[in-house]
């Protein structure tokens, strides 16, 4: 249909679509080419690479970052990979992984390898894990290298006291 497919070299002191296809008005069109050079399809397959600095793709906010819903409780320099829903925040997302690597997530199942040299289990009144030992205050203390005496105890913090040993 004449029309439905053009092009224009028409300069206007706006950003004019020079080519066009699918509709007889150019604003209509299903794909367009602004002189900008932005692209409007109203589908398409790429192959190749795609460089995209910013926008969106689906619910996903392109910057540098990766973020879907609200980002103000999050700030730009901790900008990672975050996952969640709109109106909890980045920040409380229930997966995140700030530029620096540390991953946030409320459910995992991981298999494979978990290498772990600080850190908590069970939060900071938990499980204490540090080099060669993991910790907990009247729970039970392990480690590699034991003391003196004791390679493992449990029920007190020093091994003497323990009401469990093994040398």
């Amino acid at each position: 249909v004449a029309g439905v497919v053009g092009m224009s070299s028409a300069v206007t002191a706006g950003d004019d679509i020079r080519f066009w296809a699918g509709d007889a008005t150019p604003a209509s069109a299903e794909f367009r080419v602004y002189e900008s050079g932005a692209l409007v399809a109203s589908s398409a397959t790429i192959t190749g690479a795609i460089t995209a600095t910013s926008g969106t793709i689906g619910s996903f906010t392109i910057g540098t970052y990766l973020y879907t819903g609200s980002k103000t409780a999050y700030n730009d320099a901790n900008a990672g990979v975050h996952l969640g829903s709109d109106g909890i925040g980045i920040g409380n997302n229930v997966f995140t992984v700030s530029s620096a690597g540390a991953l946030v997530a409320t459910s995992a199942t991981i298999t494979g390898v978990i290498t772990a040299n600080t850190g908590y289990i069970g939060g900071a009144t938990g499980w204490v894990i540090a080099t060669g030992k993991i910790t907990s205050s009247g729970i039970g203390v392990a480690t590699s290298a034991g003391d003196a005496t004791y390679a493992f105890w449990a029920g007190d913090d020093t091994s003497s006291s323990a009401e469990f040993r093994v040398s």
